[in-house]
This record gives structure tokens, sequence and C-alpha cells, in this order.
């Protein structure tokens, strides 16, 4: 089996891409004319399209935010339109906000209009992202969501194009900076906030869950990427045992992987299956503490396990268990 260092980079560059096609005008001197003529109509020309705008979601919002450190983040917030119950509406804190912001506004949006059949009830979701044109800014996210490495290798943490380290200071700004300027703007409930990330964002995910259970009351972990830092979490998770079992008020936790998270290097699929497998195992000790889904999502692999899984993510910050 190769190294963890050999395709890190792999899964902290990892990105969604679009791709968008222009036409042109091409006239083909021998194909017959369309004018008609006295005994014959000229053919019917296709509708032309109108002039091009731009596509918004309906009360969504983004706004620049600096950190108490100097870090700059782009954060976007769509807030249901229905009227906000007494409480609050719950929030969903989404990592990566650039890249999955849209697809979380949009199914919440569409999704809470139909609650009972859904189970998503309206909330407010909050994708945290950086400034630039990058769906996913590598450097960034990779300080922000690692915490200070362990072990002796550096080479996995070179191929992530910058120094892990910044996780527990970038939860700090979660919880005391972020958390306070949304409440002083919008309705939120303090006792239902969740947050979600994807493979170096599940990582971090489980990192704030086994250290500050209490930051959130709900967490996503999806794909996570376990195997960092020879696979510390596994025995962070193992020593916080005793305290997750006592953890009042208990929390949730939707755990899912893929078993073909990348289906050409089989031996990579396997590791962050077993990591997830073996997280799921360590922490189903403590179902006082910590409420527990795991999924493991068949025929997904790791550019798709986050959009496959946002309904569930949804579903549980808003407070519904299936």
């Amino acid at each position: 089996m190769k190294g963890a260092g050999q395709w890190v980079a792999i899964f902290a560059s990892a990105a969604i891409l679009a791709a968008c096609g222009h036409g042109t005008n091409i006239t083909n001197a021998d194909a017959p004319s369309q004018a008609g003529t006295a005994d014959k109509p000229a053919a019917a020309r296709p509708a032309a399209l109108g002039t091009p705008v731009a596509v918004t979601l309906p009360s969504t919002y983004e706004f620049a935010m600096q950190s108490a450190q100097g870090k700059d983040y782009k954060i976007f917030v769509a807030v249901p339109e229905s009227k906000p119950p007494a409480e609050g509406f719950p929030v969903l804190y989404l990592l990566d906000g650039n890249a999955y912001f849209i697809a979380a506004a949009s199914a919440m949006k569409e999704q809470s209009t139909f609650a009972a059949i859904s189970g998503i009830q309206p909330l407010i979701v909050v994708g945290v992202g950086y400034p630039g044109q990058y769906s996913l800014n590598r450097e960034r996210r990779s300080f922000d969501f690692l915490p200070p490495a362990s072990s002796t290798g550096t080479g996995q943490f070179a191929a992530l194009g910058a120094s892990p380290g910044g996780a527990d200071t970038f939860l700090d700004f979660l919880v005391n900076e972020l958390r306070p300027a949304l409440a002083s703007r919008y309705p939120i409930d303090l006792s239902r906030q969740s947050l979600a990330g994807h493979s170096l964002g599940g990582y971090f995910a489980l990192h704030a869950l086994l250290h500050r259970p209490a930051a959130f009351n709900s967490y996503a972990a999806i794909s996570p990427s376990i195997w960092w830092d020879d696979a510390r979490l596994l025995k962070e998770a193992q020593a916080q045992l005793p305290s997750l079992t006592n953890a009042k008020p208990a929390v949730d936790l939707l755990l899912a992987v893929s078993p073909q998270e990348m289906s050409a290097y089989p031996d990579r699929s396997a590791m962050m299956l077993s990591g997830a497998r073996n997280m799921q195992a360590i922490l189903a000790a403590a179902p006082q503490g910590v409420r527990m889904q795991y999924q493991e999502l068949p025929g997904e692999n790791h550019i798709s396990t986050n959009l496959v899984a946002m309904s569930a993510i949804l579903r549980q910050a808003s407070g519904h268990r299936r």
C-alpha cells in the first residue's frame, strides 16, 4: 500500500468542475437556402435566446469577514423564507462553502417547503469559504482544518501546499466570532448549531467533536480523511471515550463514506473505508453521548459523496432523525 503522503494532494485539492460551451454561427455555402419561394414557404427559424440574466437564489447573501487573527473569509448565508420559530432557526455551518453552499441552499429551500415529506425543517445554511476564484482553496483549508502534526513524517504535510496547525484557532473563529455575528443579524437558535465537512473538512468535524463536543450539537463528517497524521483521530477517539460517554447533552453524528472513494486506486479506497468503519466502531461504544448515523454510499466517489449526503446533513441539522 502506498503511503498517505503520495496521494494526500488528491484529497486536499479535490474540486467540482463545471464546463460551459459557446457556439458560433457557421454558414455552409452548399447547404440549401432557407428562403422561401412562391410555392414553398420559408422554413421556420428557431426562436432566438433573449439577453442572458444571471441566476440568483432568493434570500441568499454573501459577506466578507476577517477573523481576529487577520484571516479573510467569504461567508455565504441562506435564510428560509418562512416565519422563524420563537426560538429562532437552527443553523448549519458548511465547510468549503465556495464549493457546496449553492447545493445546500437549494436543497434546504426546496425540501423544507415539504417538511412533512422530506423531514427537513427550515434552517439557516452558512457556507464558510475563502476569497478568490477557486471552489476549494487547498492552502487555506489544509491549515484551517488540520491541527498541528504529531508524526515525524513531513512529506504528506508538504503535499498539502501549506503547513497544518490552525484547526483549533479556526474552531474558535466559528464559535466565538462567526456565530455571534450571525446572531446579531438573524433569528438563530443557539441550542441547535450544526457543523458539516467533507474530506479534510470531515477530519475537522471529527476533531471538533472529539475535543470540544459542546461546540455544536450535531456533526456531519463525510468521506473524512481519518488516515491523516498516521490516523491519529482513531487514537484520540479511543482516549476521549470516557468523556464522550458522559457528554450532556448528547450530540448527533452523521458519518458517511463510499466503499469506492477512489475506484482507480483500490488501496486508497480501502484506507478511507477502514478509517470510517474503525471510527464508527469506536464511537458506537458511547451511544449515550454520541447518537450516530453511519452510512456507506456504494457507487459514489470522493467527489460525489458530499452532494449525495446533503439531504441527510440538512435533515440532521434541522433536528429530524430517521
